[in-house]
């Protein structure tokens, strides 16, 4: 699922297909109509590289998944901390609270679901500094709205792949 990018970080990766940051763009990462990363702008054009790493909280039930999303971050600089489901989520937010940058979650997970994960970390913790992105591998139109009323900051499919997702986050936190 991962691609090795060409040295500029546009236009086509080594195998042909579009890099993230080209994904981005031609698909539109952002769920919610916000201007995609890509439109914000990115280093190499005129913007500064990130001076310090972002730390990241990723949950989500698929093992593999948590792995490529992970690997993806770190890449990118972040320091990742990973959790299988919501409440694990929620004991490892609650332990560092102060030094996340960024939640990245799935929607759809056994026990607590992202909309009602994400409902809780913003009325019942209080959290509303913490940015959280949704992925999801539904088009449902219904997630995206839900999700955006229940505090996410920003909502990606998850077919966008883990670098160009990865992208994304470190444009909206960095």
């Amino acid at each position: 699922m991962s691609t090795k990018t060409d040295t500029a970080g546009e236009g086509a990766a080594l195998d042909g297909s579009p890099s993230p940051a080209k994904r981005i763009e031609e698909e539109g990462a952002a769920l919610d109509g916000s201007p995609s990363p890509v439109e914000r702008g990115r280093p190499g054009n005129g913007v500064a590289a990130p001076s310090r790493v972002g730390r990241a909280l990723v949950v989500d039930d698929d093992a593999l998944v948590r792995l490529m999303f992970s690997d993806a971050l770190k890449a990118r600089g972040f320091e990742v901390q990973t959790a299988a489901d919501a409440m694990t989520g929620l004991q490892l937010l609650s332990e560092n609270i102060l030094g996340l940058d960024v939640l990245l979650t799935d929607v759809l997970m056994p026990g607590q679901d992202g909309i009602e994960f994400v409902r809780t970390i913003r009325t019942v913790g209080g959290e509303s500094d913490l940015v959280v992105v949704a992925v999801t591998a539904s088009e449902d139109p219904s997630h995206r709205t839900r999700l955006l009323e229940a505090g996410a900051d920003l909502v990606l499919y998850k077919s966008l792949g883990p670098d160009a997702i990865a992208y994304a986050v470190e444009e909206i936190v960095l």
